[in-house]
C-alpha cells in the first residue's frame, strides 16, 4: 500500500455564531435541512494498492524506489524526477489500483504518472475537497424552528457486523474482477469467447446487486440514526438480503470462474501436447446430429486427422481413458507428421455424446 495525503487549504466560519447570525438576517428560517457546511478542507488524499511481483529482489528494487517517491512528495523544494531504469522497474508491478478524492488520479494506472500528477498538482486542489465541518443550522441561528437534528450512533455490534460482512463482500467482487479480465482472458487465449463473456456479465450483474444492497443499507442506517426505524429493522436486512442472496451469487460465480479456468489449464496442457481445442457449438453441431453428420461438419476432406470427441463429464468419469486415447495420438502423429491432432469440445452443445469417440470414424 501506498497512501498520501496533502492539506492544501482550509475555510472555516468564525467560532461565534451570534456574530454569524447578526450579519445576516435574510436567512429562510423554514426549510428541510437540518445541518450547514461551516468550513472545508481541500487537498490530495490516495492510497494505491500495489501487487508486486514473486521476484523478491525485483521487490526490494521496488521498495527503494517507492521510498525515495515518498521524499520526494514531502519535500515541497524537491523535483518529481526518475531515471528510465526506475520506470522500467516499476513496470514489473503487476496491479495498480487506486482510491483517491481526485477523479483524475482514479483514472491513471502507472505508479510514475500519478505520483507526477500529485507533484504538479500539490497547491492546486480548490475543486477536491476532502473534508466537510458540519454543524446544526440551530446552533447558527438560535431561532431557526425547523425539523430537528436526532442522531442515534450506531451499536458497535451492528458496525462490527456491517464491516465484517459488506467488507468481505466487495473484497471477493474485486478479486473476481481481476480473474474475469485479467487472468482468465490469459489464460484462455482466445478460447470460449462466449463463455468467458457470459461470466464477465455475470459478475457485472452481481457488482450491480451488491451497490444497490449497499445503498439500501446506507438509507437503512441513515433512518435508523436519525430515529426513524428501530435497529432490528437494519440487521433484518443485513443478514437477509445482503448476506443470503448477494452471497449467493458471487459463489456461484466463483464456481463457475473455477470450472472455466480448470477447462483453460485443460486447453494449455493440449496445446503442449500440439492438439488444437474445438468447440463443437461454433460448427453447429445439435440434439438433431448422429456421429455421421458429425463427422462430415468436423472432419476435412483429404486432411488426416485424429479427433478425440468427449465433454467435461466424461473426462472426470473416464479419466483413464482420456489419458490413453491422448497417448495413442501422439504415437500417431510420431509415425505421420501431417496428421492434425484435434480435441472436439462437446460440453457446450445440446448434443449428448455418451462416450468419448475418435473420428474419422473408419479409422
Amino acid at each position: 500500500f501506498f497512501y498520501y495525503s496533502y492539506l492544501d487549504r482550509k475555510e472555516q466560519f468564525s467560532n461565534n455564531p451570534p456574530k454569524i447570525q447578526s450579519s445576516d438576517e435574510s436567512f429562510k428560517r423554514y426549510t428541510v435541512a437540518t445541518h450547514i457546511i461551516i468550513g472545508i478542507q481541500t487537498g490530495i488524499d490516495i492510497i494505491i494498492v500495489l501487487q508486486l511481483p514473486s521476484n523478491k529482489k525485483l521487490v526490494t528494487k521496488i521498495d527503494h524506489i517507492l521510498h525515495r517517491i515518498r521524499n520526494s512528495l514531502l519535500d515541497d523544494e524537491n523535483i518529481f524526477t526518475l531515471t528510465l531504469d526506475d520506470e522500467n522497474l516499476l513496470e514489473n508491478i503487476i496491479l495498480t489500483k487506486t482510491y483517491s478524492n481526485i477523479l483524475d488520479i482514479q483514472n491513471m494506472k502507472r505508479l510514475y504518472d500519478i505520483c507526477r500528477y500529485i507533484k504538479q498538482n500539490q497547491n492546486k486542489t480548490v475543486n477536491y475537497p476532502l473534508s466537510y465541518t458540519l454543524r446544526p443550522i440551530k446552533w447558527l441561528y438560535s431561532t431557526y424552528t425547523g425539523p430537528g437534528n436526532t442522531f442515534i450512533a450506531l451499536p458497535v455490534e451492528l458496525i462490527d457486523n456491517i464491516e465484517q460482512n459488506i467488507f468481505q463482500l466487495r473484497d471477493d467482487i474485486m478479486k473476481l474482477e481481476i480473474s474475469l479480465k485479467q487472468d482468465l482472458p490469459k489464460l484462455l487465449n482466445g478460447y470460449l469467447k462466449e463463455r468467458l463473456s457470459d461470466l464477465q456479465k455475470h459478475w457485472l450483474n452481481t457488482k450491480n446487486k451488491y451497490i444497490n444492497e449497499i445503498e439500501q443499507l446506507a438509507k437503512l442506517v441513515i433512518d435508523f440514526r436519525s430515529g426513524r426505524i428501530p435497529v432490528q429493522t437494519v440487521h433484518s436486512v443485513l443478514n437477509t438480503q445482503t448476506e443470503t442472496l448477494v452471497k449467493t451469487m458471487i459463489h456461484d460465480l466463483t464456481q463457475n470462474l473455477n470450472d472455466l479456468t480448470e477447462k483453460g489449464h485443460f486447453i494449455s496442457d493440449l496445446c503442449r501436447q500440439q492438439f488444437r481445442y474445438l468447440n463443437t457449438v461454433e460448427y453447429d453441431i445439435d440434439q438433431t446430429d448422429n456421429e455421421k453428420t458429425i463427422e462430415r461438419k468436423l472432419v476435412m476432406n483429404d486432411q488426416p486427422d485424429y479427433i478425440l470427441c468427449s465433454t467435461d463429464t466424461l473426462n472426470k468419469l473416464k479419466s483413464e481413458q482420456l489419458r490413453q486415447l491422448r497417448r495413442d495420438a501422439i504415437e500417431k502423429l510420431k509415425n505421420n507428421f501431417n496428421l492434425r491432432l484435434i480435441y472436439a469440445d462437446f460440453s457446450y452443445c445440446s448434443f449428448e455424446l455418451k462416450n468419448m469417440m475418435i473420428l474419422p470414424l473408419n479409422k
